[in-house]
């Protein structure tokens, strides 16, 4: 049941209009006598192809997402630590860098997912937050914790920076968009550039089967349309398989347990 639950969520409108619209054309050229041959692979070359190249490209920036998402994580959870351990258990500076930790990762979604302004916004105070991360690694060094040990945390500052630059670059730069452009082109126009194709089509001599290869092609591009498009923003909650960023509260808890 799970499987069919997870194929009908890339079932949209275009799903249906696309395959209908294809036996309309079909049934038009063959009412006018217009059909001919035309390479089957044509079919995969013009649209297939470059729609499963586009989902390979979104999938390979969807892992990068979230193994930069863990490092982000991973870094932040060492920083608190470090700083729980290197002074004493109940010194103010941990408890500090917990609430900023936590602060950071509610900020994450809302800088990856929102508008202009509100990205804008978040941005500013997401680097303001590491700015007070650098400035508790100068406390440190002021109450003459070990250097090896400050450095180690500028070490996980950096990674952490690094890769929440990694997640942004990846919600500000999608798949190419002529490479987009092409495939949403050639899927529009499908359906009026093979008619005559598949009008052509006559196994075991039933007319029918003309339309049932049509409806099977027209749903299969499509779905591979659809599964581009969920794929395409791992971070804006449309697909299945994008990243869960509301994990502050269930992260900071989980550190100070």
């Amino acid at each position: 049941m799970k499987t069919i639950r997870d194929f009908l969520y890339i079932v949209q409108l275009n799903t249906f209009a696309v395959p209908i619209f294809s036996i309309i054309c079909i049934y038009i050229c063959r009412q006018i006598d217009f059909i001919f041959e035309i390479p089957a692979n044509l079919v995969n070359i013009a649209v297939i192809f470059p729609l499963v190249f586009s989902i390979a490209s979104a999938y390979k920036r969807r892992e990068s997402a979230l193994q930069s998402f863990g490092i982000l994580k991973s870094s932040l959870a060492s920083l608190y630590l470090m700083h729980r351990d290197c002074t004493n258990n109940d010194d103010p500076q941990a408890t500090k860098q917990l609430h900023l930790t936590n602060r950071l990762l509610t900020l994450l979604p809302v800088c990856l997912q929102s508008s202009d302004q509100e990205h804008n916004r978040s941005l500013q105070e997401i680097y303001r937050l590491f700015q007070t991360f650098s400035s508790l690694h100068k406390q440190m060094l002021q109450r003459n914790v070990a250097p090896p040990c400050i450095a180690e945390a500028n070490t996980l500052l950096h990674r952490a920076i690094v890769s929440f630059e990694e997640m942004k670059n990846i919600a500000s730069y999608h798949t190419p968009a002529t490479l987009r452009a092409y495939s949403r082109i050639f899927l529009m126009a499908f359906p009026v550039l093979f008619s005559p194709y598949f009008a052509n089509i006559n196994l075991a001599n039933s007319w029918v089967s003309g339309y049932l290869v049509a409806f099977i092609y027209s749903t299969v591009v499509v779905s591979l349309n659809n599964i581009q498009d969920h794929l395409e923003n791992p971070y804006d909650g449309v697909g299945l398989d994008d990243l869960r960023l509301d994990t502050a509260s269930e992260y900071t808890n989980l550190l100070a347990s």
